[in-house]
């Protein structure tokens, strides 16, 4: 795992946020293409990359999406 701490934006047409690091767990919401968001916590699982990512302005912990799903 690898801490980051960096605004980036969402570079899928929708990416689905995830309550764990994996896809097995509740999706509880989508971003959106554009969707500015501030990267934590990357992790590697069996399923690929995930980042835990945050509100921009607020820094709301939002949840685990797919690392490769952000324009970075």
């Amino acid at each position: 795992a690898s801490t980051e701490d960096s605004l980036t934006s969402v570079k899928a047409d929708s990416l689905s946020v995830y309550s764990k690091p994996t896809k097995e767990s509740d999706n509880v919401l989508s971003l959106t293409r554009g969707k500015t968001v501030r990267v934590g916590l990357s992790v590697i699982t069996d399923e690929g990359k995930f980042c835990t990512v945050s509100d921009a302005d607020t820094s709301a912990k939002l949840g685990y999406v797919r690392c490769d799903g952000l324009d970075r």
